[in-house]
């Protein structure tokens, strides 16, 4: 089986032109970012089969963007190894475990999220723990979620997506994407929640939240919410668009 990539960083985690990130049959990528961005958006995409991505920046840029080549699954990942020769104290099984498979705290622009599957090839996108991006700082819109695919996307299991504003604040937008080259059926078979915050506020607005496949159908089988938080806010606006069927679950 293949093994696991660990990287825990104070600072940001990047990758360069030939900074390939591969272990594409059963490999576990986490990319945890304890004070900055995480940015492994090679050209022709990393090859890792499961993949989980965190940043606990606040006050600045903590965004989260990754490419894989192929298919790709979210789920939680880290916690692994062993003890080592070496220094007292030295322990792979030191890094962080993820409980989500994409999580940011930084909020609006500061707190993106962007993951693609498919840059290289055909691949689907499953999404199996949660996304969210939810800000930890009062008064703070959510932060955007962009996921594309190549081929079916889907929110399943635990792969709820979370946006809601902070306080007086927006929702995040969301914006799902299976691109024209390869057919697939987008599936939200878990909720998208992407609310106005709770003060009863102007900005306590609900986000938009965007389905688009350009080459299948959309099943919603699971909540949209878009909900002001609020009365003095507004509720977003949903949009499904697909060369295919549209329909509903019960």
């Amino acid at each position: 089986a293949d093994g696991a990539i660990q990287l825990q960083a104070t600072g940001d985690i990047t990758d360069g032109a030939s900074g390939l990130l591969t272990g594409n049959t059963e490999g576990k990528l986490l990319a945890y970012s304890t004070g900055g961005s995480v940015t492994l958006d090679l050209t022709a995409g990393h090859q890792m089969a499961t993949v989980s991505l965190k940043s606990d920046k606040t006050g600045g840029a903590g965004t989260l963007r990754y490419y894989d080549a192929d298919a790709l699954t979210l789920a939680t990942a880290g916690g692994a190894g062993s003890s080592l020769a070496g220094p007292a104290g030295t322990a792979a099984s030191t890094v962080a475990a993820t409980t989500t498979g994409a999580k940011t705290v930084a909020g609006a622009a500061n707190g993106a999220i962007v993951i693609r599957a498919g840059n290289g090839a055909a691949g689907a996108l499953t999404v199996n723990e949660a996304i969210n991006t939810t800000s930890t700082t009062a008064d703070t819109a959510g932060g955007t979620v962009v996921l594309e695919s190549r081929g079916n996307l889907e929110l399943a299991s635990n792969g709820t997506i979370t946006t809601t504003g902070n306080g007086a604040a927006a929702g995040g937008e969301v914006y799902l994407h299976n691109i024209a080259t390869t057919a697939g059926t987008i599936t939200l078979g878990t909720g998208i929640t992407a609310k106005g915050g709770a003060t009863n506020d102007a900005a306590s607005d609900g986000a938009v939240v965007t389905v688009f496949n350009e080459n299948g159908a959309i099943a919603v089988n699971s909540t949209i919410d878009v909900s002001k938080g609020a009365a003095l806010g507004a509720d977003g606006a949903i949009q499904l668009q697909a060369t295919g069927d549209i329909t509903d679950g019960a």
